[in-house]
């Protein structure tokens, strides 16, 4: 049996299933982001808070970020939890000194 889950976002709401979910992690483990396949079709990346960082459409094979513009042609998703996750680090170092 497959756990269901309901996303929200602002313009579009989607069932997600278990297992169209891909957790990035880093080498100790910890949570990146997730790459998760909506009913529609689309593949949507969040960071580990949930929050969305960009949509890729295989159809038109485009990825979008948040505010629905064009970021890159192709799927990129991966790239935009790793350049999420260095951002966060980057913060967090800048915050420690």
């Amino acid at each position: 049996m497959k756990r269901r889950t309901l996303i929200l976002g602002l313009a579009t709401a989607a069932l997600v299933f278990a297992d169209d979910r891909q957790v990035i992690r880093n080498r100790q483990g910890r949570k990146l982001g997730e790459i998760i396949r909506l009913s529609n079709g689309k593949l949507e990346a969040r960071d580990p808070l949930g929050r969305k960082l960009g949509t890729y459409d295989p159809k038109s094979d485009q990825t979008r970020d948040p505010l629905d513009r064009l970021l890159t042609k192709g799927n990129t998703l991966s790239a935009l939890i790793m350049k999420a996750a260095e951002a966060r680090e980057a913060k967090s170092r800048q915050k420690k000194q």
